[in-house]
């Protein structure tokens, strides 16, 4: 799980100069569907979602509103995704 961890890490390193990146907050922020596919697509992200795929389960969803306040997408984030978020919580103190 380091390396894993020491990648995303990396890539995250970029955030702020990536076209349409809102924010990064164990959810992604994104301005639109182009902007979320183009991050999607990049050699960087490609290369470990392939490197570490065997690692474990990815889940996602993804939905539009009309304000950024951040409590109310982690609200959502947990109804959508559930006890996922658990897994992310307990891995996030390792």
């Amino acid at each position: 799980m380091p390396g894993a961890y020491m990648t995303g890490v990396r890539l995250s390193r970029a955030w702020p100069t990536l076209a349409g990146a809102i924010g990064m907050y164990l959810a992604s922020v994104w301005q639109n569907d182009e902007a979320l596919r183009s991050f999607v697509s990049l050699p960087p992200h490609t290369a470990i979602m392939r490197k570490y795929r065997d690692l474990g389960q990815l889940t996602s969803t993804s939905w539009q509103v009309d304000r950024l306040i951040l409590s109310a997408i982690w609200e959502e984030a947990t109804r959508r995704l559930g006890p996922n978020l658990e897994i992310t919580r307990a891995l996030e103190k390792i």
